[in-house]
Order: C-alpha cells, then structure tokens, then sequence
C-alpha cells in the first residue's frame, strides 16, 4: 500500500514538471515569454515591469546569450527622466549579490518609456526577489519577485 502511494506520488510529480516545460518556435518564444515572465507594479502614477532573462530569451532576441551572467530588464512608463541606477541587488539569506553593472536605453518604439538593464555574475539561488532601491528619489524602493521562466524554452535550441 504504502508503495503504491509513493509511487503514484512520484508519478505525479514528475508529470507535474513536465507539464510546465513549454517549448516555442522563435516567432512565438518572444511575445510569450515577455507576455508570461514579466511583473509588474505600479507606484505613483509610474508603471514599473521587470524581466529576468534566460540563455533561451536572449538567444531569441539576439541571436545569442550574451555571456555566462545573469541579467534583468526593468521599464518604466511613463518616462521618469531618471538617470541610471546604481545598488540593485537580490539577498540570498545572508548575502547580497549586486548588480555589476549597469545602462539606461530609452526605448524607441514607445518614445515614453525609460528602459534599464542589469548585469549579474549569475543568477540567483533560491528566490528572485529583485529589490532597486530609492528608484529616482521619488518612487522609493521597488521590489519584484521575478519569475523564474527558465522552463519555457526556444524550440530547438539545446
């Protein structure tokens, strides 16, 4: 009986994985993953949205990852006129791990949309709570708990 359980447990589980793996030609990945990944807050008339990237999204947007590291995008809408941020982290228990780097691009296909990216070492472990603080000195500090979409995956790409 009691093996019957663990297996039909077991069972289950592994199903349930598989069922959240999603693969996707290139045509699609984009919108999906951006549509499905991305969260959002508002704060003072501001909308904020943040995107952890994968090795697969940043293949299908530009043709390759960009190195071994981990990176986010934030935008806000609309513009906030801030200048780049500095001190974004994420806290894994006792440590933090910061961004080591950072850039501003404004957007063109908008035109009212501040566009700003983060450079990690790697992601990671554990949550993905992304915390920016003191946005502009108006905004206070914004927190995201990113998305892991690691599982929706660019159809032939290994």
């Amino acid at each position: 009986m009691n093996f019957a359980r663990g297996a039909f447990v077991a069972f289950s589980v592994a199903a349930a994985f598989i069922g959240c793996s999603k693969e996707l030609p290139r045509e699609e990945f984009l919108n999906y993953y951006e549509e499905h990944c991305r969260v959002n807050i508002s704060r003072s008339g501001e909308n904020f949205s943040a995107l952890a990237l994968s090795k697969d999204y940043e293949i299908a947007k530009w043709g390759s990852p960009l190195d071994s590291g981990f990176r986010v995008l934030l935008w806000a809408y609309p513009r906030t006129n801030v200048p780049i941020i500095d001190g974004a982290f994420f806290l894994e228990g006792s440590d933090t791990l910061y961004a080591l780097a950072n850039s501003k691009t404004p957007l063109f296909e908008t035109g009212n949309t501040d566009s700003f990216f983060f450079a990690f070492a790697r992601a990671p472990r554990g949550n993905m709570i992304f915390h920016v603080p003191d946005f502009g000195g108006k905004f206070g500090n914004l927190v995201f708990e990113l998305k892991d979409c690691s599982h929706v995956r660019l159809k032939g790409n290994k």
